[in-house]
């Protein structure tokens, strides 16, 4: 599975003030706070791996395919207007 240790070494109170906010109001955050966009990948890192896992049955490709969606939501947070889910659009 993709490392998000370095994501996952925020001080205390930075994780802990995303951590109590919901996902649309950490993807509105995320285009200008990068803990905000930390804390989503955290969240819904599992699920994106497990997803690409499932689709492509290898690690390696997994990987890669879950790199590629994060970047690719990183790039286009401040598009996400919240009417479906947070997943429901990374996924999308």
């Amino acid at each position: 599975m993709p490392n998000a240790s370095h994501l996952t070494s925020a001080p205390a109170s930075v994780a802990t003030s995303h951590g109590s906010l919901n996902d649309h109001a950490l993807a509105r955050r995320a285009s200008h706070d990068p803990g905000a966009f930390a804390e989503l990948y955290r969240r819904h890192l599992t699920s994106v791996y497990r997803y690409h896992l499932a689709r492509t049955g290898n690690v390696e490709d997994a990987q890669d395919l879950t790199a590629q969606t994060f970047l690719a939501a990183l790039e286009a947070v401040a598009s996400y207007r919240g009417p479906g889910t947070f997943a429901g659009w990374l996924f999308g």
